[in-house]
């Protein structure tokens, strides 16, 4: 998700994206970013004016669970967004034909653009964290009939010029209110009993799950993960890891391959394997056959706090200074906090990837805290979901004096 100069960065991105494209069609032209009314106010050029004339909420992610936040967990909804542009272009003679042609260059720019690249948005307005959003912003040709634009350029009080609306969604405006995460749940009732589903289907070459091969919810650098299935096995089989939001990739050479499953050690690489989701498909080789690439499938990769359990002390202000090595690093645009209990505390902006993290948390209650790192919706295990019943792992605590 992104913050409040989203709307701004994608009307940014898109007039980059109509200046390239009008150019090369009469060299000198503008775009403008005005209201209809003023869109020719000083301008003695061919034009083209982006208007955004209306923004309303964005249906799919109105009621969408948000990224990061776990299930049991209470959190503001984003501000999902819908933006509606108006693209209009006049000549610099009043000559419809020059402006029809820059109109042309604009919607086939537009059209050659339905996703909105993430680098032309990082650069188009200096602040903006658009480009950081895990939903791609999408540009796509709207309809308006003509009373809606005739509505529209009477609003105005200004003479109707032909004009292309465009609908862009979804931008998500991070909500600044955090999160109430609650400790997991140990146990589901008498018995911890639950439902048990199993298929029967045999597609060849597919992934079912991948999970940690320890039992617990997420994995961890140089631990092992089972990636199960139909028809795995090969003369060779590669695992390709991706994490789409740190852009950071690598292929691992699976070992203990049947039929059923494949296993693979993940690289034990603090600065190049960042915590978060990450996604895991199998490269098979076989004599004779080209390879075959199965589904993709996500898992969690979770964060390590190695200088737990911690006692800090308060400072004359009731402020407590919690200072945790993590591994692997934490990038300088993860999503980073601190969970004492079920408070969060957010991790400032820094500047590099950074393996030792500063939280500061004020007016501080003296106890003895379970806790929990969160990167990139990740967080560190506290739960040991090996043993039987599930325990809290009792190192897992920081102590305020």
């Amino acid at each position: 998700m992104s913050n409040a100069l989203a709307i701004a960065a994608v009307t940014a991105t898109l007039r980059n994206l109509l200046q390239n494209a009008i150019q090369p069609l009469s060299p000198g032209a503008q775009v403008t970013v005005r209201p209809l009314d003023r869109a020719r106010e000083n301008i003695t050029v061919d034009s083209v004016n982006l208007f955004l004339y209306n923004t309303g909420p964005d249906a799919a992610w109105r009621n969408a669970l948000l990224p990061g936040v776990h299930p049991g967990e209470l959190a503001q909804p984003p501000l999902a967004l819908t933006l509606w542009y108006l693209v209009t272009s006049y000549s610099q003679a009043d000559d419809d034909t020059v402006s029809h042609r820059l109109l042309g260059g604009a919607m086939s720019a537009l059209n050659q653009a339905p996703v909105l690249d993430r680098a032309a948005i990082q650069a188009a307005l200096p602040g903006n964290d658009l480009y950081l959003q895990a939903e791609r912003v999408r540009v796509t040709p709207g309809t308006l009939d003509i009373e809606e634009i005739s509505k529209l350029w009477t609003a105005f009080q200004t003479n109707y010029r032909i004009s292309a609306a465009y609908q862009v969604s979804a931008v998500l405006i991070q909500n600044p209110v955090g999160v109430s995460a609650p400790l997991p749940v140990l146990s589901r009732g008498p018995g911890d009993q639950g439902p048990l589903a199993q298929t029967s289907l045999a597609v060849p070459g597919v992934l079912r799950s991948v999970a940690p091969a320890d039992g617990q919810l997420s994995a961890q650098l140089g631990g092992v993960i089972v990636l199960t299935g139909d028809q795995l096995s090969g003369t060779s089989v590669q695992v390709q890891l991706a994490n789409q939001r740190q852009a950071a990739t690598a292929t691992v050479t699976a070992t203990d391959v049947t039929d059923s499953s494949v296993q693979v050690q993940l690289p034990d690489d603090p600065a190049g394997f960042p915590a978060g989701i990450w996604t895991a498909q199998a490269v098979i080789s076989r004599a004779g056959q080209p390879d075959w690439v199965t589904n993709e499938l996500p898992f969690a990769l979770a964060p390590a706090m190695t200088n737990l359990p911690l006692t800090v002390t308060r400072n004359a202000a009731d402020t407590a200074t919690i200072t945790v090595n993590c591994k692997p690093n934490v990038g300088p645009d993860q999503d980073c906090a601190l969970l004492l209990g079920p408070a969060p505390v957010v991790l400032p902006s820094r500047a590099g990837p950074l393996a030792a993290l500063t939280f500061t948390v004020p007016r501080a209650v003296k106890g003895k805290y379970p806790v929990r790192l969160r990167v990139d919706g990740v967080d560190s295990l506290l739960v040991d979901a090996a043993t039987v019943p599930p325990k809290f792992d009792p190192d897992q605590v920081v102590e305020i004096e």
